[in-house]
């Protein structure tokens, strides 16, 4: 019987620590590891960090796709920076603006930018 406990109280243990993980604060190396090359997906959005700097993708609000498209750059000052603009159905270009968000990496499966938790494709 108590051979049985330990082992019950051991596995819930290590699955709590597996469930537990935490977000943590974006490197370069992680930023390098984690985000170029990859997609964001998540509340409508998903967006392609290409190895050139550039970000292409598209997001969906009240059943209507919009393309977007622009920069982003990672450094040790000012963290994560992204310029990116939205290509409405007519043409006409909606900037959202150049803006530093945090940038927050959950394993190698989620990213948080600005306070939005994506998943890593």
């Amino acid at each position: 019987m108590r051979t049985l406990t330990i082992l019950i109280i051991s596995l819930l243990l290590s699955t709590s620590m597996g469930f537990s993980q935490g977000y943590k604060k974006a490197t370069t190396g992680s930023f390098k590891k984690l985000l170029i090359g990859k997609i964001i997906d998540g509340h409508g959005t998903a967006i392609k960090f290409e190895k050139n700097g550039k970000v292409s993708g598209s997001y969906v609000k009240n059943g209507i796709s919009t393309p977007v498209t622009g920069t982003y750059s990672f450094s040790k000052n000012k963290g994560f920076c992204w310029d990116v603009t939205a290509i409405r159905n007519d043409g006409s270009h909606k900037p959202w603006g150049y803006r530093c968000d945090p940038l927050l990496f959950r394993g190698v499966n989620y990213a948080k930018i600005g306070g939005w938790e994506y998943k890593l494709k």
